[in-house]
Formats: structure tokens, C-alpha cells, sequence
């Protein structure tokens, strides 16, 4: 044994052992490294050149799709990759959000306030999930808080006191994203019904949206702005980092599948069929998907239309992308003649076969779970208790809530709340329950659980609320609070 072998291996020789990696198992990596060394030795060098560690990446990540006179697999290999690094930055991107700070709560929340609308009686705040339904249901936005305040004693030029509200906010350090935006309505507008103003504006991670609204008719006027996060430095990271393994996974297992249906005409075939349809299908449907993610309302940064788009691959596509790596999974895991009697080969094709059916349940295990949950439900004892206030805020980022009323209020006095509650800005919906028979009497008094014979009809009636955001609550219970009639609202 010489001298250098009983030292270990050589410094060039480590380093050049790692780039070899990018070559497919197997004794071309011990050919290629004993050359090299031979090589480098004989020139003095102690570590590859640049332009050399290029070079072994680069063939051998192609060695790696085999099929070495084939064009066909790399345009095929480049487009997987392509689609598994987006799937692989959307899968990542969430994990960001985690060391996102909280939006502005407390007194953070309460000098907010009184930046952007000093000398009024400001309500909302507080934080917000970090992701939200649009209103319309159909989509994904970043979670906001709301704040709102009813004025009349300011002028009633909304295109002005915006602008105010404006300068006040490029004083305090915020950036105004674009111009102010009007909103008239129309000279022949009959009834006619508002006219507003709004502007972007971002500071220290946050994004605000302001507008100042003059309703023409009983409802008032308004001023208010939505306050949502921009995304982290952290998140474009973490989202790189995910692009990138994605990718690399995407084209490793595209080599690997490759390279196991060399040679077997058959299988070639219908690997190649099935990518080219996977791939027909996934990347048109991802352009559409990442692009009607997007809200019309969404502001005009960069990182909110990247991430919302992001978000929609991920849940609008995740089931046809695993449909899809599962087929190839299968189809390369088939084993040959020589390889029937291995037992891992048997063991990785029916792991295959597993993970192709189960991806067709996939989409009925949340209904599976809200099944168990309602049968578990039906099985429990309720114990009735009178609703109490909670005005503050007391779920955990709640977006509903319930207005409870005594049975004995008449319908006029139930029209005082019902108008009151759509007076709020921060509301989005409502509906009125008074059925004790129903599903919404067990939710909102057993959990779930049928309620006790007989015992509904002394129940106080109720409006279920849906929030723009959990700190809308209190604003609410001060709307409606004084109204006869009224027991309690609290959080839902």
C-alpha cells in the first residue's frame, strides 16, 4: 500500500467523486474517475476546473436519460422537469408563511389607525389568515385585515380626501403604488349609487388598500383600507428552494424511468404516450390555472399574482400531477423477464399499483372525514347553554359569527338588525335561522349534536355572518348591540 492510499482518498479525488453523481449508478463513474485523476495528477491540479465540473454535470446528467442518440427525451425530460419544479415551488412556498409575522394587533393596530384616519372612531384590525376565499368563492387572496370608519363631517369630495389620506401616508413612510383610482357613477345612472377613490400603498411588508367611499343613499358614507402582508424575502427562498428540488427530482425520475424502458418497445411506447398526454393536458391547465388565480382586485405587486398562482396549481392540480408521476412510476417499475424474481422489483411495481388506486379516493377523503365527524356528532349528548357576548374577537382568526335575538321581537325589530348587519362593510354575507329542526340550530347551540326533544322552541333565533376578516367582529357588536331585542353576538 502506498503512502497516498493509506492517507485516503486525495482532495481532488472527493470532489471529483461528487460531481460523478450526476452520472447513473454504475461502473462508468469508477471509468470516468480513474481517468481524470490520471489526468489531473500528471498536470499538478488539486481540484476540477470549472469549465470541467461543467462538463461532467452536464453529460452526466444527459447519461442519465439514457438513450444517448434520442433529441426526443431531453424535450420530453425538460418539460417534466419544468412542471415539477412549479409543482415544486408551490408545494414550498406555503412553508414561508410560517415565520411571516402577525398583521398589526393592539396598539401596532390602534397607531395604524390613527396614520391613516386620524380624529375618527376607526373599527377592525387585528390579524388574519394567510390565505383567504375571494368573495366570490372562487378563488384564493392574501389573507387582510379590514378597518373602517363612518364620517360625514370630512368633505364630501371623495377624490380629495384621498388624496389627503395619501400625502398623510408618503409622510409616514408608506410608497404609493400607482395613481389614486375614481369611481363615478354614471351621469345617467338611475338609481344612481357611489362614488370612491382608493390607492395602494406599501410599507415594511404590508401591503394597504385605501378607499374612500361617498354611497348616495340611507347607507352613509365610508372610509376604510384592507392591510395584507407582501411576501418575505424568505418565502422567494424557500420557494427557489423548492423550484429547484422539484426540478431535479422531476429529472432524475424522468432518467430513471427512461433508462428502465430501454430497449422494451412496448413499454417505451406507452411511456412515451403517456408523457406526451401528461404533459398536454398539465402545462396548458397550469398557464390557466396560475393565471385565473388571480383576483381582478389583486394589487399590481409582483409577488401576490406569483404566489396566488402558485396556490391554484397546487390545489387545482395536485390530483392530476400525482395521477400523472404515478403512471410513470408504474410503468417503470414494471419488472422484466430477468427481474420477475426479485423480490424488490415485485415489491416497487405494487407500491406503484397502490399509489395509482389511491389517488382515486384522493378526492373524497375530506368527505369521508366530514362524514365521520357528523356521525360522531349525532352520537354525542348536547348540553344546551344560553349564548353569551364575545365582541372581541374570541376564536382563533374566526371568519364567522352569530347575532342571537330573542323569539319574541317582532318582524320590524328583526328588520332593524337585518339592515344593521348589512350596513357593516366588513360583512359578506348573512342568513337567518329560526327552525329549531335544522342543521344550523345544532351547530350553533350543540356542536353538531341533535338537540334535546322539545327544546328549540325557546332558543333565541340567530343570524349566521360571514367576516372579510376576524377583527371585523367587534365593529359588528357595536352596530347591532343596542338594537331590541338583540341577546348576544359572538364568534362562530
Amino acid at each position: 500500500m502506498t503512502t497516498t492510499e493509506s492517507a485516503g482518498p486525495s482532495r481532488l479525488e472527493r470532489q471529483l467523486r461528487w460531481l460523478l453523481m450526476a452520472y447513473p449508478p454504475g461502473p462508468r463513474r469508477e471509468e470516468l474517475l480513474e481517468t481524470i485523476i490520471e489526468g489531473e495528477q500528471e498536470g499538478g491540479r488539486l481540484r476540477p476546473s470549472a469549465r470541467q465540473a461543467l462538463n461532467l454535470l452536464r453529460h452526466g446528467m444527459r447519461a442519465r436519460l439514457g438513450h444517448p442518440r434520442s433529441r426526443a427525451v431531453v424535450v420530453l425530460a425538460t418539460l417534466v422537469t419544468l412542471l415539477a419544479g412549479v409543482f415544486g415551488a408551490a408545494a414550498a412556498a406555503p412553508l414561508g408563511w410560517a415565520v411571516a409575522p402577525s398583521l398589526p394587533e393592539g396598539a401596532a393596530s390602534d397607531e395604524l389607525k390613527r396614520e391613516v384616519l386620524p380624529g375618527l372612531t376607526v373599527w377592525g384590525g387585528g390579524d388574519a389568515a394567510r390565505w383567504v376565499r375571494t368573495g366570490d368563492g372562487e378563488g384564493w387572496q392574501y389573507g387582510f385585515a379590514e378597518y373602517w370608519a363612518q364620517h360625514t363631517d370630512e368633505p364630501q369630495d371623495v377624490a380629495a380626501y384621498t388624496e389627503q389620506v395619501r400625502d398623510r401616508l408618503v409622510a409616514q413612510g408608506w410608497r404609493i403604488r400607482g395613481d389614486v383610482e375614481l369611481a363615478r357613477p354614471l351621469p345617467d345612472e338611475e338609481p344612481p349609487t357611489s362614488a370612491s377613490a382608493s390607492f395602494w400603498a406599501t410599507r415594511d411588508g404590508l401591503v394597504l388598500r385605501f378607499e374612500d367611499s361617498a354611497a348616495l343613499r340611507d347607507s352613509g358614507r365610508y372610509a376604510g383600507f384592507t392591510v395584507s402582508h407582501s411576501a418575505p424575502v424568505v418565502l422567494w427562498v424557500i420557494a427557489l428552494i423548492g423550484g429547484l428540488a422539484g426540478a431535479l427530482i422531476g429529472w432524475l425520475v424522468t432518467g430513471w424511468v427512461a433508462r428502465r424502458v430501454q430497449g422494451r418497445r412496448l413499454l417505451r411506447a406507452s411511456a412515451v404516450l403517456s408523457t406526451v398526454a401528461g404533459l398536454v393536458i398539465l402545462l396548458p391547465l397550469l398557464a390557466f390555472v396560475m393565471l385565473y388565480s388571480i383576483p381582478d382586485d389583486a394589487p399590481r405587486l409582483i409577488d401576490e399574482k406569483f404566489f396566488l398562482g402558485l396556490r391554484g396549481v397546487l390545489i387545482g392540480l395536485w390530483q392530476p400531477a400525482l395521477l400523472f408521476a404515478c403512471v410513470m412510476l408504474l410503468l417503470a417499475a414494471t419488472p422484466s423477464r430477468s427481474e420477475r424474481s426479485r423480490p424488490a422489483r415485485i415489491v416497487a411495481f405494487g407500491a406503484a399499483v397502490l399509489a395509482l388506486v389511491s389517488v382515486g379516493f384522493a378526492g373524497r377523503a375530506p368527505r369521508l372525514v366530514e362524514s365521520a365527524r357528523s356521525a360522531a356528532a349525532a352520537d354525542r349528548t348536547c348540553v344546551l347553554a344560553t349564548p353569551v357576548w364575545d365582541a372581541t374577537n374570541g376564536g382563533p382568526l374566526s371568519y364567522h359569527a352569530r347575532i342571537f335575538v330573542l323569539p319574541r321581537t317582532t318582524a320590524e325589530q328583526r328588520n332593524l338588525v337585518d339592515a344593521a348587519i348589512a350596513r357593516n362593510p366588513g360583512m359578506r354575507g348573512f342568513n337567518f335561522s329560526f327552525d329549531p329542526t335544522s342543521v344550523a340550530y345544532r351547530d350553533a347551540y350543540c356542536d353538531g349534536a341533535p338537540l334535546p326533544p322539545g327544546a328549540g322552541k325557546d332558543l333565541p333565533y340567530f343570524w349566521d355572518v360571514e367576516l372579510s376578516s376576524p377583527g371585523v367582529l367587534p365593529g359588528l357588536a357595536a352596530e347591532v348591540g343596542s338594537l331590541p331585542g338583540v341577546v348576544a353576538v359572538k364568534s362562530a
